[in-house]
């Protein structure tokens, strides 16, 4: 009972000390002081990391706030009161998504399961140059929408948007509209929460037929814990093809959908992958410390 007591203490004081930046911060939700403060937020080191404290939470934006903005040569149009946008828009950096970007070479075919809004998919396609080529898949309807504009907007990248989920098999399911605001952690739904949509899931082998690939150089699986599944469903292409894959890992959320990150560490290493830390560079196996984490890996083929 102390601890649960100690707990709901720092709960409050964390939201307290929210609310107190939060009432300084809402000076930046003028435009023109906004702009500064982006400009700032985009830069690296120090200058970045220090000045992205002030930025107002997405929250807090009117619904909706568009803004274009180019990164890295991409065109965007963003809502900054979605949590994505907002994170593109202020430019917040992610050391394992780097990471994973300097896999990405030229004449790469790619896999981005979970594409969302399509940023990641569009940075690989850069990446891969001309002779390269995205499958980006996005069951939510939402998130294809804005998926598929910004592939119109950006017509040089070689990005196909497919309006799918992946699983262990052919079927429909639920995904659940878990927060308006951040559909990124939209998932399938295991409860009969009614904020949700019908979608259609195929396995990965299945699509590998279908577009009849010869190679799979990366997939990137992120799919809010229904990560085992897809990979369940790859069986095949994990066997012949043998891409490098970067996955983000939740122990929680797998658990959420029958499985552990430990299974799926041991599926990996059933199938002759080694993994890391995509952040930080570690060696993760079944006896990691999974806890409450939430990261992502980066799996490498051994040669067979």
């Amino acid at each position: 009972m102390k601890d649960i007591h100690k707990m709901k203490m720092q709960q409050n004081k964390t939201g307290t000390k929210t609310a107190i930046l939060n009432f300084f911060r809402k000076i930046f939700l003028l435009p023109f002081l906004e702009t500064i403060l982006a400009f700032f937020t985009r830069k690296k080191g120090f200058i970045g990391r220090f000045s992205s404290k002030f930025v107002p939470p997405n929250y807090l934006f009117p619904s909706p706030s568009i803004r274009k903005l180019e990164i890295e040569g991409i065109k965007l149009v963003l809502d900054i009161s979605d949590y994505v946008g907002h994170y593109l828009y202020f430019g917040f950096h992610d050391i394992g998504s780097e990471n994973l970007f300097s896999q990405v070479k030229k004449d790469f075919v790619i896999v981005d399961v979970g594409a969302n809004i399509g940023y990641t998919a569009l940075r690989m396609a850069n990446l891969s140059g001309s002779s390269g080529t995205v499958y980006a898949f996005e069951p939510d309807s939402f998130n294809f929408s804005k998926l598929q504009e910004h592939v119109k907007l950006n017509p040089h990248l070689n990005v196909i948007p497919i309006n799918s989920g992946l699983s262990s098999e052919k079927t429909n399911l639920k995904l659940n509209i878990f927060e308006e605001k951040n559909r990124g952690m939209n998932r399938v739904s295991t409860d009969d929460n009614s904020n949700y949509s019908i979608i259609s899931v195929n396995t990965l082998d299945n699509f590998s037929q279908e577009f009849k690939w010869e190679k799979i150089d990366v997939i990137k699986i992120d799919v809010e814990g229904y990560e085992y599944n897809v990979l369940k469903g790859s069986a095949k292409i994990l066997k012949e093809i043998r891409p490098l894959l970067f996955i983000e890992v939740d122990d929680i959320n797998l658990k959420q959908y029958g499985s552990s990150a430990k299974q799926l560490i041991n599926l990996l290493h059933e199938n002759n992958y080694q993994c890391v830390h995509a952040k930080v560079g570690e060696k993760v196996t079944e006896n990691y410390y999974f806890g409450t984490l939430h990261f992502d890996i980066i799996a490498f083929p051994n040669k067979l």
